[in-house]
C-alpha cells in the first residue's frame, strides 16, 4: 500500500511480543480498538528507538467477532475452524497505524471495517481453502479481501485500505500536512 501510494520506505520488522501484549490487554478488559492501536504504537516505537532520526510506521490489525479476538491461523485446520465461526456473521476488522519519531508517537489512527460473511457451505469453504492456500495463514481473517477472499463476503462497510491492513488515508492526510519531509 505504501509503495503504491508513492511512499519510499525501508521495511524493518519490529521485535515486539504481540501475543503477550494482546493477552495482557485482554486480561485488563481493553477494547479491541485500543489493543490494535497499542500494537501499532509498540511496533513504531521499537523500530524508532533503533533508528531515532527516522520516521517509523507501526501498524496492526485485529479481528473481533462476538467479543472474541482472532489471530492468524497457523495452518489450514485453524483457518477452516475460524472461517466456520465467521460464516454467516458480522465481524470487525480493526486496523491501526502509528508514526513515531525519536521514540515518540507523533501520529496515530485506528479504523474499523464491519464485514459480513455469506453463510457458505462446507463444500464452498473447502474450495476456497484449496484455492486461497497462500492467503489463509498470512491474514488475520484467513482471507485476502483484495483477492479470492472477496468471495466470502455478503456485505462490507469499510474503507478499502482499512481492510487491507492500515488506515492509509489518514496517514496520507498527515503526510500532506508537511509533518514529514518525504
Amino acid at each position: 500500500m505504501l509503495e503504491n501510494a508513492g511512499i519510499t520506505f525501508d521495511k524493518i520488522p519490529a521485535d515486539v511480543d504481540e501475543e503477550k501484549i494482546l493477552n495482557t490487554m485482554c486480561d485488563q478488559g481493553a477494547k479491541p480498538e485500543d489493543i490494535a492501536l497499542e500494537l501499532g504504537r509498540k511496533k513504531a516505537i521499537e523500530v524508532s528507538s533503533k533508528n531515532p532520526d527516522a520516521y517509523t510506521i507501526g501498524s496492526d490489525q485485529i479481528l473481533e467477532c462476538d467479543g472474541i479476538l482472532f489471530q492468524k491461523a497457523h495452518d489450514v485446520n485453524e483457518a477452516r475452524a475460524k472461517l466456520k465461526t465467521l460464516r454467516g456473521k458480522k465481524h470487525n476488522l480493526i486496523s491501526s497505524i502509528a508514526v513515531a519519531h525519536n521514540g515518540k508517537i507523533i501520529f496515530e489512527n485506528v479504523d474499523t471495517a464491519k464485514m459480513t460473511m455469506h453463510n457458505f457451505s462446507d463444500a464452498f469453504l473447502e474450495q476456497y481453502l484449496k484455492a486461497a492456500e497462500n492467503d489463509i495463514t498470512v491474514c488475520v481473517g484467513s482471507y485476502a479481501y483484495e483477492g479470492l477472499g472477496a468471495w466470502l463476503f455478503e456485505s462490507v462497510d469499510a474503507n478499502y485500505f482499512t481492510i487491507l491492513g492500515m488506515p492509509l488515508l489518514p496517514l496520507l492526510d498527515f503526510l500532506k500536512q508537511g509533518e514529514i519531509n518525504q
